[in-house]
């Protein structure tokens, strides 16, 4: 695993940025389920790095993270994500997952 690249955005640590980034992937996750035609405007094997519009901290991270993973040779594509574009998270009831381990 390579490091972690460095940011301009010093209030925002790994673990903070890594809980803000899944929330965004499971809510735009939610959004090409909901419209399956959008897959098509995203290159295959790409990195998709979120830049969250309400979120300039987290936006300022990811814009690192993304010209990171370019100077390894991968593949980036930027979302630009404006606020109410993702439909809402819901994470899963608790009570779920407890059925489940009976």
């Amino acid at each position: 695993m390579s490091a972690q690249p460095k940011t301009d955005a010093p209030t925002l640590d790994y673990m903070s940025a890594a809980d803000r980034n899944i929330e965004l992937a499971c809510r735009f996750t939610k959004l090409l389920l909901d419209n399956p035609e959008l897959m098509d405007r995203i290159p295959y094997g790409v990195s998709i790095v979120f830049l969250p519009e309400d979120d300039p901290d987290l936006s300022a991270y990811n814009v690192e993270v993304g010209l990171h993973r370019l100077r390894e040779g991968r593949d980036v594509y930027f979302r630009h994500v404006k606020p109410g574009e993702f439909p809402p998270w819901e994470p899963p009831d608790p009570a779920v997952w407890e059925k489940a381990d009976e």
